[in-house]
């Protein structure tokens, strides 16, 4: 990485270089669409270069490639949670830490994380590791087998799995709340997984979260 505490940025035009061989230009681009009638204009980051070195060498241009993909996301990431603004980019540039190998390290773990605890990847998570155990404990605590004539019973059990299933996959929303009897039933559902144990602990943390008291504070002046 370069000594240098900032990466040079400013609006992109045909004539935008690379500064030097150890740089090359993240440019950002907004399309024009229906809710975004006047796009910035392109914007461009002097990156310092990161070389990847891998062994088979056949994967070292294409992991240098996604690297690449993967530095100019962060980076687009950055500049539109922190507002564009390219009068500042253009006097104080950009943090080279928002672009270091590190941030995009930390930036793969947290969309591996988003996707793992989305609605889709909760319900899959559910199917494969909780499913089958939440009916089974079920049927034993109601002493019900699958003998034929438990067909009704079973099926009705099965609607509460379902119903199980989508409170599960409701966690993956930021802003849910469950009130403590339905908490304390989920808590007793994640528990019941051996399997895909972060996934589990991550929602039994949360399930905990959530059963402590909120604190509600008001200051007006009137």
């Amino acid at each position: 990485m370069s000594n240098l505490a900032q990466m040079p940025a400013g609006l992109f035009t045909d004539n935008t270089k690379p500064l030097t061989e150890r740089y090359r230009l993240c440019v950002l681009r907004w399309k024009k669409t229906d809710s975004n009638q006047n796009p910035h204009a392109a914007i461009y980051v002097q990156v310092p270069r990161t070389t990847i070195t891998v062994q088979p060498e056949a994967l070292q241009k294409a992991l240098q490639a996604s690297f690449e993909e993967t530095q100019d996301q962060v980076i687009r990431d950055y500049v539109e949670t922190t507002g564009i603004d390219a009068v500042a980019l253009v006097a104080k540039g950009m943090p080279e830490t928002v672009a270091a190998p590190e941030a995009v390290k930390a930036w793969y773990e947290k969309q591996a994380e988003s996707k793992r605890l989305s609605k889709d990847g909760l319900q899959r998570w559910f199917d494969n590791y909780a499913a089958d155990n939440l009916l089974l404990t079920m049927m034993v605590k109601q002493g019900i087998t699958e003998e034929t004539g438990n067909e009704k019973r079973i099926e009705a059990l099965k609607q509460q799995v379902a119903k199980a299933r989508e409170a599960i996959a409701g966690l993956s929303a930021p802003t849910t709340r469950y009130n403590e009897g339905i908490c304390k039933q989920l808590q007793h559902v994640v528990a019941l997984v051996d399997g895909e144990t972060e996934i589990r602990d991550t929602l039994a943390a949360k399930l905990t979260k959530m059963l402590e008291p909120r604190e509600i504070s008001l200051a007006l002046d009137l």
